[in-house]
C-alpha cells in the first residue's frame, strides 16, 4: 500500500511538473487595434492568430485586442515599444508619434493610384524605413491599408476657395496640417471620437477623412456631401515590439512572418469594403463627387505646394527618407 501511494505520488508529481512546465512554455502576444468587428483589418488579425498559434503547436498565443480594448493607437504604440504589447496595427498618423518621418507617406497629392502606392510599398520602403522603426524598437512586419482621404461638407468642393467660408476640421497629423496650410486654412482642432458631436451642433462643418470611416462612423449623416480630392492616402503598418522579436528562434520568426495573411489580400478587403460602403451611402441619399481635371489640377497644384515645409519640420531622417521615397514614386510612376 506504501509502495502504491509512493507511486501515485510520484505520478502526480510527474503531471503537476508537466503542466507547469506546458504553462511557461506557452507565450502570449497581445495584439492590439483600434480597427472596429466585422472589418477586414479584424478579419486579417484573426486569421493571423489562428495561423501563428497552430503553426507552432501552442507555444504561442496570440491574444487579439481590437476596437481599442487597450487604448488609442497613441497609447497602443507606447506600449508595443515597451513590450507590454506584442503587436500594433496603426494608421500612419498614429505611427507618426513613434517614427515622424512615415509622415511623408501621407504628404497631400504624393500618390495619383492605388496602383501607384501598392509598388512604392512593396518594392521600395522596407530598407528605407526598418533603421527608422529599430531606433524606436519597433520591427516592421506588414503595410496595413486605410484608403485616400477625401473632402466632405455641406456641399460640393469644385474649389480649395470654399472652405474658406467653412468651419473645417483639422487633426495633428504634420501631413494633413501642411495639406490645409498650403490651401490657406487655419481650421478647427476636433479629436476623431468628437467629431460627430461637432458635425450635429455645427461646431465643423468640414474636414477630411477616408471613405471607410466617414460612412461606417456615420460622418456622412451631419455632413452628407463627400468630394474625391483623393487628396492623401494613408496604409498604416503591423509592427511589433523588436526585443520581443529577437528573443524569438529564426524558426518562429519564420513562422510569424508565414502566418500572417497576403499584403494583397488585405488591400482588396479594405477597397472592396470601401466601394461598398459609397455604394450603400449613394443608396441611402448622399452625395459623392468627383472632380473634371481642371478641378483637381487646381486641388492639386495648391495642396501639394508645401512639401518642402512638411520636410523641414518633421526634421530627424524626414530628408533622407523623402529623397527615397520621390525617388520610389517616380520610378513607380514610368
Amino acid at each position: 500500500m506504501k509502495l502504491k501511494t509512493t507511486l501515485m505520488n510520484g505520478i502526480a508529481g510527474a503531471v503537476l511538473a508537466m503542466t507547469a512546465v506546458a504553462a511557461q512554455a506557452e507565450t502570449e502576444l497581445r495584439w492590439a487595434s483600434s480597427a472596429p468587428a466585422g472589418t477586414p483589418w479584424v478579419a486579417h488579425s484573426e486569421a493571423f492568430a489562428e495561423a501563428f498559434n497552430e503553426a507552432t503547436g501552442g507555444e504561442y498565443n496570440v491574444a487579439l485586442f481590437n476596437g481599442s480594448q487597450l487604448g488609442t493607437e497613441v497609447d497602443v504604440l507606447k506600449q508595443v515599444t515597451r513590450g507590454r504589447i506584442a503587436i500594433g496595427a496603426v494608421s500612419t498618423p498614429g505611427m507618426a508619434t513613434q517614427v515622424p518621418e512615415v509622415s511623408l507617406l501621407s504628404a497631400p497629392y504624393l500618390f495619383n493610384s492605388a496602383e501607384e502606392v501598392d509598388c512604392v510599398y512593396d518594392n521600395h520602403l522596407t530598407d528605407a524605413l526598418n533603421p527608422l522603426f529599430e531606433a524606436r524598437n519597433l520591427k516592421l512586419l506588414q503595410w496595413n491599408e486605410l484608403g485616400f482621404a477625401n473632402m466632405f461638407g455641406p456641399e460640393r468642393l469644385a474649389s480649395p476657395d470654399q472652405l474658406g467660408e467653412m468651419k473645417v476640421r483639422v487633426n495633428v497629423s504634420p501631413a494633413a496640417k501642411n495639406f490645409y496650410d498650403a490651401l490657406g486654412i487655419n481650421g478647427i482642432y476636433i479629436p476623431f471620437s468628437e467629431m460627430t458631436p461637432a458635425l450635429q451642433t455645427g461646431l465643423i462643418e468640414a474636414g477630411s477623412i477616408q471613405n471607410i470611416l466617414y460612412v461606417a462612423m456615420g460622418f456622412g449623416k451631419a455632413a452628407p456631401h463627400l468630394t474625391l480630392t483623393n487628396h492623401s492616402h494613408d496604409s498604416g503598418m503591423i509592427v511589433m515590439n523588436l526585443d520581443i522579436w529577437k528573443k524569438m528562434s529564426a524558426e518562429d520568426q519564420a513562422k510569424l512572418m508565414a502566418a500572417l495573411p497576403a499584403q494583397n489580400g488585405l488591400r482588396s478587403g479594405v477597397r472592396g469594403m470601401d466601394a461598398y460602403l459609397i455604394g450603400e451611402f449613394k443608396k441611402a441619399g448622399g452625395q459623392v463627387y468627383d472632380l473634371t481635371d481642371e478641378e483637381m489640377a487646381v486641388w492639386r497644384e495648391r495642396g501639394g505646394s508645401k512639401h518642402a515645409q512638411l520636410v523641414e519640420e518633421i526634421g530627424g531622417g524626414a530628408e533622407a527618407f523623402w529623397a527615397d521615397l520621390t525617388k520610389a514614386v517616380a520610378e513607380c510612376r514610368n
